[in-house]
């Protein structure tokens, strides 16, 4: 496989992972605006995205203040953000055109798909849109084009290159929720769990992070209960080192490593 046809399909996978990234990060501001807030509360959650996101430099230059409709407006539509949802599917698909021959028909058309109605999407007025729907449009058609991946492509070099940008892609994410939870999300040293040992029942954020990450569900079966709250340093555990989390680092990584193993083996 050329260089040049590897490097397209492995940001593929990148783009498709970070736009869908973008829009969770979108619900989990959404979730969390919801808490009420407090003196000693969370008063910076949106704050809090963009340098979960690594936008926030980004942000600082184009908008003056930080806000749900410019938050919205820059990671989902703008298209001077490299990690918008916009951008990542426009480069997405800019990347499938240029290796078509690469990818399946399946592959092709769902990554089309999402292009074309995310151009739709962008000629509707915003006051017509909400956080749900531009979260569940980007969900949707990420699942889709990774579903069309896995169920049509060969497993060859392409199909390896394209899950390895997912893999690289969504450990990143993990590790910047993770820091952002710990640091910014929870500013205060008993929020943290140091002093109490446990997170805040009512109005956790942590439960907004974890539900944005589709983690909550896993979370609560893997510790055998419905308990509210999330024991420290617990929740670091499963997202960097456990293998049954699908979105957490440790499988990410290791998805990564036994990609190339199995090409070792089988002589690639």
């Amino acid at each position: 496989m050329l260089s040049r046809t590897a490097s397209h399909l492995f940001w593929i996978g990148r783009y498709l992972e970070r736009s869908e990234t973008a829009a969770r990060l979108l619900d989990v501001g959404a979730r969390i605006t919801l808490i009420p807030s407090t003196a000693e509360g969370y008063e910076n959650e949106w704050n809090s995205l963009l340098r979960a996101s690594g936008t926030a430099e980004a942000f600082s230059t184009k908008y003056a203040e930080v806000n749900q409709e410019n938050i919205e407006s820059f990671m989902f539509f703008d298209r001077c953000n490299p990690s918008s949802v916009a951008s990542c599917l426009e480069k997405a698909r800019e990347g499938a055109r240029i290796v078509r021959t690469a990818l399946t028909s399946q592959v092709w058309d769902a990554l089309n798909t999402a292009y074309q109605e995310l151009r739709a999407l962008e000629r509707i007025p915003r006051s017509r849109l909400d956080t749900a729907m531009l979260t569940d449009f980007t969900t949707r058609h990420t699942s889709t084009v990774r579903g069309a991946i896995n169920a049509t492509q060969l497993r060859n070099d392409g199909w390896h290159f394209m899950n390895l940008g997912y893999d690289l892609e969504r450990a990143d994410a993990t590790a910047r929720l993770l820091d952002v939870k710990y640091f910014v999300l929870l500013p205060r040293v008993e929020i943290r769990g140091f002093r109490s040992g446990q997170l805040p029942v009512a109005g956790d954020p942590a439960r907004a992070v974890g539900a944005s990450g589709v983690s909550l569900g896993l979370w609560r079966r893997y510790h055998g209960g419905a308990g509210r709250g999330f024991p420290d340093p617990q929740p670091r555990k499963p997202a960097f080192a456990d293998d049954r989390p699908d979105r957490g680092r440790g499988p990410s990584v290791g998805a990564g490593r036994a990609l190339w193993a199995g090409r070792a083996r089988h002589g690639a």
